[in-house]
């Protein structure tokens, strides 16, 4: 086991920019990734000024909303779980949303107990966002560990990374300067989510699941599969597709979920 599984986190999901993942990555990876791991379920945290998330509670995370109007103080209890050995998973909105999260842990004294997660896409604008971002939180936690999230990237393969996200992965010599600082962080990894249609079909058959709950069942689907064999034909055709569809969650657990959570410091 190592350390980082032995230690309790606050897994901060930030970007000052929105749209870029943040939800989709704090609940579909941090959350999974600690529950993976625990076997407990995980507190994930909205921090935002609409606070219109419509995700509910599952056995992989418990759901808490908050607003920044609120000050720090409303969701200080949840921050303070880390000390118990309680890993938080935090979703913060862009903008203002991103530095009331990064100054409230600073003001509650619990920058020890912090990773910070960068989602970003492919967009050239992408940039100057992590740039911003990283800075924003070199100045308040220097030592904190960072991972930057490239999110919809069309595979794990380096050169196929090189042309989704050319701004990272130019030759030294065409980096920005920007770039250069982040790329020579000690305390900055990269991680990879590759981009997939599951995650749509997901949503409209298994409300309320995660890719990893349904693909970690692939056992109890072939089993179920095996005894509608023996049954109608017309539902063994329902069990089949899902049978298919929870061993594609599956094959994508093993492919994806596992290196992302290798590159975020857990050993498998």
């Amino acid at each position: 086991m190592s350390e980082k599984q032995m230690q309790a986190f606050i897994w901060i999901v930030v970007n000052s920019k929105g749209g870029v993942g943040k939800t989709f990555t704090a609940r579909e990876f941090i959350a999974t990734m600690l529950h993976y791991f625990t076997k407990k379920q995980i507190t994930l945290l909205f921090v935002d000024d609409n606070n219109n998330v419509s995700t509910k509670d599952n056995d992989v995370f418990r759901i808490e909303k908050y607003n920044v109007k609120d000050g720090i103080e409303a969701s200080q209890t949840s921050f303070f779980n880390v000390l118990n050995g309680e890993h938080v998973v935090i979703d913060a909105g862009g903008g203002n949303d991103t530095n009331f999260i990064i100054d409230g842990i600073t003001q509650l004294g619990l920058n020890e107990y912090v990773r910070f997660i960068i989602p970003i896409l492919k967009d050239e604008d992408d940039v100057e966002n992590l740039v911003k971002t990283h800075s924003r939180i070199r100045n308040v936690a220097p030592d904190a560990e960072i991972t930057i999230v490239l999110n919809k990237a069309t595979s794990t393969d380096k050169e196929t990374l090189k042309c989704d996200f050319p701004f990272l992965f130019k030759d030294k010599e065409l980096l920005s300067d920007d770039i250069k600082k982040i790329m020579s962080d000690k305390k900055v990894s990269i991680a990879t989510i590759v981009e997939t249609e599951l995650f749509s079909r997901l949503k409209i058959s298994e409300i309320n699941h995660t890719l990893y709950t349904l693909g970690s069942n692939i056992i109890d689907s072939v089993q179920r599969l095996k005894d509608a064999s023996k049954g109608d034909k017309k539902d063994y055709a329902g069990v089949l597709a899902k049978t298919l569809f929870h061993k594609q969650c599956n094959d994508y657990f093993k492919d994806v979920y596992l290196p992302f959570f290798k590159k975020c410091g857990f050993k498998i």
